[in-house]
């Protein structure tokens, strides 16, 4: 399409399905595709809304910018569609896209790991900023948490790396010889795994980690209570856990027959 003012040409939204019909009015474009989706985009802003109701392709659509309205007719059905005055929009784009998301304590700012190895951060008192790189492993970032203004993440490069998005300082917190897998943190403790099946902890003010236990195979998924309690779950289904007051880790009654996907503290309460 070409926005009014410009005579630029632009690229519709993305789809895996051939467009079917066109339609514009004012800063508005309509596409109606073969698989019976139907999308408006805003020209002027970016915005995008998708429209899911039709069970075959869309033959015709109208527009209206005025009336905030689109028509699309389908096989038999002829519908009548409100465009939103909200949108969705790109504010950013990730390098390599991320795999898991983090948002900070007070809800201010939202981490993202990263395939290519890089740590992304976006203000919400900011947002239009866009997307900025906090740090970057050498391999594969795969999971990120917070630990007050610290955005930490975990990388396959055998580091847990620390930025503080306040004092814009990082800091390499642990550092292995194999893949850490995984990080979580509560309060000011920070437990992660590795791929040799250790469990370790760092907590805030410390110079070293400090290695929990060992599972027989590699753990998968680790959790912190509120109260510093830290358990965790291995692709062998087994589940330990580390008590805090006591210094006693415990296994499981009855572990899991599989992997154990997910590790999450409900209070005192552990769910696996």
């Amino acid at each position: 399409y070409v926005a009014p003012g410009t005579e630029e040409r632009a690229d519709g939204p993305p789809s895996d399905s051939k467009p079917m019909a066109i339609g514009a009015d004012g800063d508005l474009a309509a596409w109606g595709y073969m698989d019976g989706l139907a999308r408006v985009r805003d020209t002027r802003t970016g915005a995008t809304w998708n429209f899911v109701g039709h069970s075959g392709p869309i033959f015709w659509i109208f527009v209206s910018e005025r009336n905030r309205r689109i028509v699309t007719v389908g096989g038999s059905e002829v519908r009548i569609w409100r465009i939103p005055s909200f949108s969705l929009r790109p504010i950013g784009k990730l390098a390599r896209g991320a795999l898991l998301v983090a948002s900070s304590p007070d809800g201010q700012w939202i981490a993202f790991d990263g395939v290519d190895g890089t740590v992304s951060l976006i203000a919400r008192d900011n947002i239009l900023a866009g997307v900025r790189i906090l740090h970057r492993h050498d391999n594969t970032a795969y999971s990120v948490t917070w630990r007050a203004n610290e955005a930490c993440s975990s990388g396959w490069d055998g580091r847990v790396i620390c930025t503080d998005v306040v004092k814009q300082l990082t800091r390499v917190v642990a550092e292995h010889s194999q893949p850490i897998r995984f990080v979580q943190s509560a309060g000011n403790v920070l437990a992660y795994t590795v791929e040799d099946g250790g469990v370790w902890r760092h907590v805030a003010g410390e110079t070293k980690p400090k290695l929990l236990y060992r599972h027989k195979a590699e753990p998968f998924r680790v959790a912190v209570s509120v109260s510093g309690d830290i358990a965790s779950g291995a692709n062998d289904g087994s589940v330990m856990v580390y008590q805090k007051a006591t210094g006693i880790v415990h296994n499981a009654r009855v572990p899991h027959t599989g992997r154990v996907y997910q590790v999450v503290w409900r209070g005192d309460e552990l769910q696996t």
